[in-house]
Formats: C-alpha cells, sequence, structure tokens
C-alpha cells in the first residue's frame, strides 16, 4: 500500500494504492485516506 498527495489549483487530493498498484479510493480529507492506508481495506 502507499498513499500520495496531488496537488490542485485549489483542493488536494488523497489516492491510496494497493500492493498492486491499483487506486483504492481518491478522497480530500486526510484522515480517510490514512485510515484506508492502515488498514488496508477497500470500500
Amino acid at each position: 500500500m502507499r498513499m500520495m498527495t496531488l496537488e490542485g489549483l485549489r483542493h488536494k487530493r488523497y489516492v491510496v494504492y494497493d500492493d498492486k498498484g491499483k487506486v483504492v479510493i481518491i478522497t480530500r480529507q486526510k484522515n480517510v485516506a490514512r485510515y484506508f492506508f492502515q488498514t488496508g481495506d477497500k470500500p
């Protein structure tokens, strides 16, 4: 799992990827991204 931050003109987006490189979740809220990053759960 890995988490990245994408910075746009007005908003940041947090993207969590699984081990295979597939996107698990895209969110604006850092705490939600951290939850999925730590637990490894899929929505």
